[in-house]
């Protein structure tokens, strides 16, 4: 009851913010007459006197809240000015019509729409660039223009992303929260959202990515009509993953200690943050389970989702994925050369033996390389340690002891990278040992 009172109370005051009052008098008959007269005196070079009298009327017609005669003024207004190329006067007419006394929202409405259908019909750059800032002041607080405001934000952002002023066009569309837009088309959202996210990646700012990631709702990226955006939402998932990831290695690489959630990172760059490459190949499968893809190019897609979750540390969790992707996926892994054979060797409790046979097709795999994702080497490092760790937990179902040299030879390690692997893994609570110095 309390809240069918509140909503009482609020709805008059939310209704006043986007729509007008009832026409107090019809001046269509007027309107219909000054048109072709003012249109008659602006081709005779006679412009400011055609303005001045469409002004007088328009007065009238905003006083009397006659929304349909105002919006046919004022649109009239602004289209003689633009065949006269008068570019500067009609920025003025925008922002004086904007802040008459008593405007109507209507008419607000449709001049901005007018106006930004000849954004790219402005004679220069410049020209561009002021009725694009124009219109954004015009529209800036104004909640019944709030997405013809975010278009004509992301014009702006695109100016100055073309210009190299990559600070300012993300905070220009970081200042506008489309996700509380209800009347925007919610692919337009979408695609808005995946714009943020590109330029605050650009920016290398990936805690921003991520909360403005969680603004897109998982289960809308299902819907039929929403492939394309799906991809791209989690392609832009991995980019900031990988490139966080390797940002965390150059720090490591200049000798400054970094503690990662998970693990730390060491001073060669080797341990990588094995929580992000589970995050990274959970993206990789979003994508392979679109339909698009699954019904097209995923070789690749499933390839990079195998080897991302091989470079995830051994959690129960990533075991679990490797026997899914084995199992529901068998008749693909067979498609894919060496891969139904990798995976079956890390669920194997079995030795892999290093270099393995096929290491030089796996080698030259993009994810292993600088393209697209620079890192390449570290990624097969860590992969190589990966299956040093496997071979461990392997032999530790077999022996309750063993000379350190003896296992270094096993795992064809150096004896202080063998300390170093059992350590990580002890560490991790998925191998108790003990070393007897």
């Amino acid at each position: 009851m309390a809240e069918e009172v509140s909503s009482l109370i609020l709805q008059p005051e939310l209704d006043s913010l986007t729509t007008d009052a009832k026409a107090s008098a019809d001046f269509s008959k007027e309107t219909a007459e000054l048109i072709p007269k003012s249109e008659a005196l602006a081709k005779a070079g006679r412009l400011n006197e055609a303005l001045d009298e469409l002004m007088l009327l328009e007065k009238k017609t905003r006083q009397a809240s006659d929304g349909v005669s105002s919006t046919k003024l004022v649109q009239l207004m602004l289209r003689l000015q633009r065949e006269a190329g008068e570019w500067e006067k009609l920025n003025g007419s925008i922002t004086l019509m904007s802040k008459k006394r008593g405007q109507l929202k209507r008419v607000i409405v449709d001049m901005v729409q007018l106006a930004m259908k000849w954004i790219e019909e402005t004679p220069s750059h410049k020209e561009k660039l002021k009725l694009i800032t124009t219109l954004s002041s015009v529209t800036e607080g104004k909640i019944f223009v709030e997405v013809e405001r975010s278009r004509v934000v992301k014009k702006l952002a695109e100016i100055k992303e073309a210009e190299g002023d990559i600070e300012s066009a993300s905070q220009l569309l970081q200042d506008v929260q489309v996700e509380t837009f209800g009347a925007m088309d919610r692919r337009e959202k979408a695609e808005y959202i995946l714009e943020q996210m590109r330029l605050v990646l650009a920016r290398r700012e990936y805690v921003r990515c991520q909360i403005i990631a969680k603004k897109i709702n998982p289960k809308l990226l299902e819907a039929e009509d929403f492939q394309d955006i799906k991809r791209k939402f989690y392609e832009l998932l991995i980019q900031m993953h990988i490139e966080e990831t390797q940002s965390y290695q150059q720090s490591a690489g200049k000798g400054r200690e970094v503690k990662l959630k998970h693990e730390q990172a060491t001073d060669d760059g080797s341990q990588l943050d094995s929580a992000r490459y589970l995050e990274i190949s959970k993206s990789f499968y979003a994508i392979f389970e679109t339909p698009s893809v699954k019904s097209g190019d995923w070789k690749n897609v499933l390839e990079c989702y195998i080897i991302y979750l091989l470079l995830a540390s051994f959690t129960n969790e990533q075991k679990d994925l490797l026997n899914k992707v084995s199992t529901l996926e068998q008749k693909r892994l067979e498609q894919l050369d060496h891969f139904k054979q990798l995976v079956s060797d890390f669920l194997k409790s079995e030795l892999i033996s290093w270099p393995l046979k096929y290491e030089a097709d796996l080698r030259n795999h993009a994810v292993f390389t600088d393209s697209p994702h620079a890192g390449g080497d570290l990624r097969w490092n860590l992969f190589k340690k990966r299956v040093g760790q496997h071979d461990l937990m392997v032999i530790s179902k077999y022996y309750t002891r063993i000379t350190l040299d003896r296992l270094a030879s096993l795992l064809t390690l150096s004896r202080t990278e063998t300390e170093a692997e059992i350590a990580e893994l002890v560490t991790s609570r998925f191998l108790q040992a003990k070393i007897d110095r």
